[in-house]
């Protein structure tokens, strides 16, 4: 991934992250995303995949 596509994948999240608006999470995120929590969280319900975000 070049460093132009990065910021713009990264432009693309902000919007998602800042405003909890997360109807376009699915053209951003795979269906197959994994997400790795830190620890300290503790259990939680799965956040993978398109569901979980």
């Amino acid at each position: 991934m070049t460093r132009q596509e990065t910021q713009a994948l990264i432009e693309r999240l902000h919007p998602i992250w800042s405003t909890g608006d997360i109807r376009s999470a699915d053209k951003v995120y795979a269906e197959s995303f994994v997400a790795h929590m830190p620890k300290g969280w503790g259990p939680a319900p799965s956040r993978d995949g398109h569901d979980g975000i």
